[in-house]
């Protein structure tokens, strides 16, 4: 069996460089958390983190960086602070490494992602707490967004960004607005295309991110209904604002196929929507 390192030495210096000039304040002490995170085993709480063979510092200084830190954050992700250096410093080396090879079933697109997930953390005290929906049902924790982008074969995917949800937002709202902050930073490329889940292929969420530029890909539920656009205006009466209605689980509702392949059939779009079926 061949098997082929995913990253040299030398990369993931570099990679460590980057982000080491974008902790900010207390970066040494962030830092040295980071690895001992990474490495494991997994702490338990903030003095089983200081009692790992890793930890380079004395305990209290766990507490005086981290403090430091959050208090040179910003209020919302639309303000500067070193958090948004550090991303800056993450997608600069994204951009600087080889380039994988694009999958022949995709084209020439770029894969990002946009999933939510949940955090449980019922007994949390000093971060809000809100029910977010899991594997599990809904639980009570943190909700996190997460903005991610394709970077090696397979599903090897990077995070972008990942946000904290606030309890009053939800992954839509907080979505959006993530991706427009995201897009007024770092610009997308007509060639990037974002993969999302069901829950986000709704009008309140794929109106403001057409308007961004962004293609969008996701999944639909098979009791969706969507409408043809209207036929002409026959010259009396009120004018028709729907065609006629698509049930996707109804195959006499259908359009006529456009363009056929060996997996999907695909046929036309309906108000910017190309509906992608199975043959």
């Amino acid at each position: 069996m061949i098997i082929r390192n995913s990253a040299s030495k030398a990369s993931i210096e570099d990679f460590r460089d980057h982000v080491a000039r974008g902790l900010g304040p207390a970066s040494e002490v962030l830092f040295n958390v980071i690895d001992v995170l990474a490495i494991g085993p997994r702490p338990t709480s903030p003095v089983e983190l200081t009692l790992s063979p890793l930890w380079g510092y004395r305990w209290s200084n766990l507490y005086t960086g981290i403090d430091r830190a959050s208090q040179e954050l910003a209020e919302t992700i639309a303000d500067d602070d070193w958090l948004q250096e550090l991303r800056k410093q993450r997608l600069a080396w994204l951009a600087s490494q080889e380039k994988i090879e694009v999958n022949p079933a995709a084209g020439q697109w770029r894969v990002r992602i946009l999933d939510a997930t949940d955090y449980p953390r019922p007994k949390t005290e000093t971060v809000k707490l809100g029910y977010v929906h899991g594997a599990s049902g809904m639980c009570l924790g943190h909700g996190l967004s997460l903005l991610s982008e394709r970077v090696g074969e397979g599903s090897w995917t990077l995070p972008l960004e990942i946000g904290w949800i606030p309890p009053k937002s939800n992954p839509i709202a907080y979505g959006i607005a993530q991706l427009e902050e995201f897009v007024k930073r770092h610009g997308w490329s007509p060639l990037q295309v974002l993969a999302v889940d069901a829950q986000y292929t709704v009008e309140p969420f794929l109106n403001p991110v057409h308007g961004l530029g962004i293609s969008v890909l996701g999944r639909v539920a098979s009791n969706r209904v969507f409408f043809l656009p209207p036929p002409p205006y026959p010259g009396f009466g009120r004018p028709r604002v729907r065609g006629r209605k698509i049930k996707l689980n109804d195959a006499r509702t259908l359009p006529a196929i456009d363009a056929k392949d060996q997996q999907f059939s695909i046929r036309k779009s309906v108000f910017g929507v190309i509906l992608v079926l199975p043959t």
